[in-house]
């Protein structure tokens, strides 16, 4: 059956009427025997005294009988209050024990009652004697006591003391079971009181734990996350600062390869390719005297037409590495400008300063193969404008370098 709503405290049960009333069923007989005209004469005392002892033994067997039956009607009395819904052993135990304590404060009540029935009649109580006393009490009683009533109420106030009587020693025995019950219980519910605590203590050990457990790996997952993301950034990092080196290592390569570098080496000895001029290397002749004779030659060709190939060539050198430009000489030759132009100007630092010019009468011009000494011309032929740069001593690398002047690229 279903839970009924709310608490059952179990205390509002009422206790059912006791099923053993002692009473004994009506007997006309025993009504016209006590009615009897002179009853309370002395020719009638054996038989009131036979007829109080038969009935008191009757209500005395009948307690007798009954006894064995009062445990299983506590039992149901009990199982009637609590009733048969799905409790926990916690809340059966309290409520049950709720409902034998107020049975036992109801049969309390009742037993005070009865004590005072069984009190009514002799002013003692009416089983503090055995049988055969109380019927002889009851005879004395009966036959001096006519202010009671009549013979017949007598007997009846008699027979009512009696029977509250043995109703007192049932209600006495109902009250000692229904108090070990109540001791049984309380146990009983300390038990389960200790192991709700513990079920409840370990519930919330379980969720404490739970709720520690999921903090932790909510941190776990954060500080993961966080180390991720710092990793993730470290390697940002890292990718940017080999991005940053592969450029600046692209930059410094274009750079180099538009660099070119001139040796500090001593005066190198060339042999001549082409022309009048034939240097042998190992021949003695300086570079310098090399050129300034290529230059006493293309002098004296001065009254000549001089075209665009009219040189004088010097020889190969074979020290510089190539660039990989192609728009670059392979090839490099390093002299004094004064060899080519004596009279060369004091302000060239201003002048490189500005990325400016100078006019120079010859011009050294090299090949993949050789270097030629170049009679310049103000038109066709080579130029004499010449760009001047600065260099600068690199003493790591022992060697002079300048950076060339980018030339724009036309326009499409």
């Amino acid at each position: 059956m279903p839970r009924p709503l709310g608490p059952l405290s179990g205390a509002g049960v009422i206790a059912r009427p006791l099923r053993w009333d002692g009473t004994i069923p009506a007997n006309h007989e025993m009504d016209a025997f006590f009615s009897k005209r002179g009853i309370r004469n002395e020719q009638y005392t054996i038989s009131i005294i036979v007829t109080a002892s038969s009935t008191q033994r009757n209500i005395d067997q009948s307690y007798i009988d009954f006894l064995p039956l009062l445990p299983a009607d506590v039992d149901a009395e009990i199982s009637a209050g609590v009733g048969d819904y799905p409790f926990s052993e916690l809340e059966k135990s309290t409520i049950e024990k709720n409902v034998v304590d107020s049975l036992i404060s109801q049969r309390a009540a009742e037993l005070a009652k009865s004590n005072e029935g069984a009190h009514a009649f002799f002013g003692r109580h009416a089983l503090a004697v055995d049988i055969k006393k109380n019927a002889v009490d009851f005879l004395n009683i009966f036959q001096t006591r006519r202010d009671l009533g009549s013979p017949l109420d007598v007997y009846k106030s008699w027979e009512a003391s009696v029977t509250a009587g043995y109703r007192a020693k049932i209600l006495e025995e109902k009250i000692r079971i229904l108090t070990e019950r109540s001791v049984s219980l309380s146990h009983t519910i300390a038990a389960a009181q200790a192991r709700e605590d513990e079920r409840i203590a370990a519930e919330t050990e379980s969720t404490r734990l739970a709720v520690e457990a999921a903090e932790h790996a909510r941190l776990a997952a954060e500080t993961a996350e966080q180390a991720r993301m710092e990793a993730e950034a470290e390697a940002q990092v890292q990718r940017d600062a080999d991005e940053h080196a592969r450029v600046t290592a692209e930059a410094q390569a274009l750079e180099a390869g538009k660099t070119l570098k001139l040796q500090e080496a001593a005066t190198p000895q060339l042999g001549a390719v082409a022309g009048v001029i034939s240097v042998t290397a190992g021949s003695g002749l300086f570079l310098d005297a090399t050129i300034q004779a290529a230059i006493e030659i293309l002098t004296a060709l001065a009254g000549t037409a001089v075209s665009a190939t009219t040189a004088v060539g010097i020889g190969t050198l074979l020290y510089s590495p190539s660039l990989g430009n192609g728009e670059l000489p392979g090839r490099m030759l390093d002299l004094p400008a004064r060899v080519l132009m004596p009279d060369l100007p004091d302000a060239l630092n201003d002048v490189a300063a500005t990325g400016g010019t100078i006019d120079m009468p010859y011009r050294i011009y090299g090949d993949r193969s050789k270097y030629s000494v170049v009679a310049t011309q103000a038109e066709g032929g080579f130029s004499p404008r010449v760009p001047v740069r600065a260099l600068t001593l690199d003493p790591v690398a022992n060697a002079y370098t300048f950076l060339p002047l980018r030339t724009p690229r036309p326009s499409p």
